[in-house]
């Protein structure tokens, strides 16, 4: 299989909500690394490393929100790299 690193960008009200909590748990189930920050300005960051049919399901599961989030904008840029660590972090937000 094809392992691939999605960047994802997602945009709304997806900050202080659980949203990167709710990001983790669904890389767990579908066993992806990667990691999830908040950005500066709002937006909540991942990078998501498998094989590309598994963070397919992992994109559109995070689409649907964790019934407190407004996703209103959902940007994924795909690499042919990647090397999965067996994790998936939350990452210190380094604009606090």
């Amino acid at each position: 299989m094809e392992t691939v690193t999605a960047h994802i960008q997602i945009r709304g009200h997806v900050q202080g909500i659980g949203f990167r909590r709710f990001v983790v748990d669904v890389a767990e189930e579908f066993n992806i690394s990667g990691l999830v920050e908040n950005l500066s300005d709002g937006d909540v960051k991942a990078i998501a490393i498998g094989e590309r049919d598994v963070i397919d399901q992992f994109i559109e599961r995070i689409k649907l929100g964790n019934g407190y989030s407004i996703i209103e904008k959902f940007t994924v840029k795909w690499h042919e790299d990647g090397k999965p660590s067996g994790e998936f972090i939350i990452a210190t937000s380094r604009w606090w």
